[in-house]
């Protein structure tokens, strides 16, 4: 970004992000021994609350849909339970009344 007639910003696009650390870190060595005033600053860095944010909903996603699967499967199980005991009933009637 140009502000006052120098520049104070330079942006860095790579194919990788996932291995921004280690990018990062050969960057930030080149970048001190130029100048130990200028410093570097990634992406997951400067948008930390973002991942964070969708780290704790991807948490939460998980429990609510585990939730929802035990739920269902214990309604399954009481709904299987309840036709075995009213067959058993219905087959006991009908032999009483043979």
């Amino acid at each position: 970004m140009l502000e006052n007639g120098a520049y104070n910003k330079i942006e860095i696009l790579t194919q990788e992000p996932n291995k921004i650390e280690l990018i990062q870190r050969n960057l930030a060595s080149k970048i001190q021994s130029i100048n130990k005033q200028l410093y570097t600053l990634s992406w997951k860095e400067s948008n930390s609350s973002l991942l964070n944010a969708l780290n704790v909903e991807k948490k939460v996603m998980f429990l609510i849909l585990t939730l929802i699967i035990l739920v269902a499967s214990e309604f399954l199980l009481h709904l299987i339970f309840h036709l075995k005991v009213q067959k058993i009933y219905h087959r006991v009637v009908n032999q009483s009344l043979d």
